[in-house]
């Protein structure tokens, strides 16, 4: 009996096929020998093709990545020199409408107010008085200097120091105030005929104060 007899891994088939082989004129043992071996198995997890060969990486060119530094680093000044132009060009502008604005103010000086734009002043440096005091009033010794240089309750001509912004973000303050709704509509009407005194008298001149 050779190996071949206990090997239990070929099915009929195989194992006529097999002896049909030793019949031929096969080396002796050459039967033996294969079937001594087995057939070879595969784990399931194992890889169905050999592991590829890895492949270089390109060489680094140096001179691509300085080349695209350089790209950003220009892109990225002309950015900068733009917002500087931009910031530039706005508190450029924004000085000269404050210089306007206050060419405005001190021109309409010279204009005598209404007896109607008077009584608003009064009637709105009361409530201004009420409302700010004491960071906007310079004899308190809780005077705040940035107050102060909005406007100054104990100057005369307080109002010729706050421009119209300031007169309008004034107006939303005392809306918001513990003002009653008199003194708050009051204030309000103060500030558009303010505006309207300076609009119409900015830059002509007259007699009186």
């Amino acid at each position: 009996m050779t190996t071949h007899d206990h090997d239990d891994g070929l099915d009929a088939e195989a194992h006529a096929v097999l002896l049909g082989w030793l019949a031929t004129d096969v080396p002796a043992g050459f039967a033996d020998r294969v079937l001594a071996r087995g057939v070879p198995t595969v784990d399931d997890d194992a890889p169905l093709l050999p592991p590829l060969a890895p492949v270089p990486a390109p060489p680094i060119d140096l001179f691509a990545r300085r080349r695209r530094l350089q790209r950003w680093l220009a892109a990225g000044v002309a950015m900068l020199a733009a917002a500087a132009f931009v910031l530039l060009l706005g508190t450029t502008l924004r000085a000269r409408a404050e210089a306007d604005d206050r060419a405005l103010r001190v021109a309409a000086l010279d204009v005598a107010p209404s007896a109607e734009l008077a009584a608003l002043r009064s009637a709105a440096l009361a409530t201004l008085a009420e409302q700010c005091t004491p960071c906007h009033s310079h004899s308190h010794d809780d005077a705040v200097s940035g107050a102060l240089a909005v406007f100054d309750l104990e100057d005369p001509r307080w109002h010729v120091s706050m421009s119209d912004r300031q007169l309008e973000v004034a107006a939303r303050r005392i809306e918001t105030s513990s003002a009653d709704a008199a003194e708050r509509a009051g204030f309000r009407t103060y500030v558009d005929a303010e505006i309207a005194h300076r609009r119409a008298t900015g830059g002509r001149a007259a007699p009186g104060t």
